[in-house]
Order: C-alpha cells, then sequence, then structure tokens
C-alpha cells in the first residue's frame, strides 16, 4: 500500500482595508514522489484555502477512488486508511 505524507502549508495577505488573512493548503507526496500541491492563497476576497475534507478528497482522487458525499469530515481519511493506506500530516 501507499505512504502518503501531506506537507501542509499556508499563506497570509494583510490588508489596510480588510486586515490580516489566512489560508491553508498542502502538498501531497504519494511513496516520495510529489503528485498534487494544493495552493493556498489568502486575500481579502475569493481566496483558496482547503480544509482536511478537501485534502482527504484529493488524496482518494490520486488514488482512484471517489467520495461523493458523506456527513462525516473523517469519512475520507478512513477510508483511506481501511484501505491500507498510511497517512503522515508534516
Amino acid at each position: 500500500m501507499a505512504h502518503i505524507r501531506v506537507e501542509r502549508t499556508t499563506d497570509s495577505h494583510d490588508c489596510e482595508t480588510c486586515g490580516c488573512s489566512f489560508a491553508d493548503g498542502a502538498r501531497i507526496y504519494v511513496d516520495g514522489e510529489l503528485k498534487a500541491d494544493l495552493v493556498p492563497s489568502a486575500y481579502c476576497f475569493d481566496g483558496t484555502s482547503y480544509e482536511d475534507e478537501d485534502i482527504d478528497r484529493e488524496i482518494l482522487k490520486l488514488l482512484g477512488l471517489n467520495l461523493v458525499y458523506s456527513s462525516d469530515p473523517e469519512a475520507g481519511r478512513r477510508l483511506i486508511e481501511s484501505l491500507g493506506h498510511e497517512v503522515e500530516i508534516a
């Protein structure tokens, strides 16, 4: 099974009018190879930030799987791990 390393990234933006904003992202490595870079973009409006669920969905996509819908925010991670894949968060 695959070893998946998630390297968390952040971005910040400071605006004199709106104040400071932050966004989260991640680089996803599968067996040591960079497979996805979810680049965060903090901004006053329309920034881009990735939550744990978004990251899990991207991992599933990389593994050729799809989680259509779940009201449980941990469902994606549990599915990944139930298939025997190891997920490391850095």
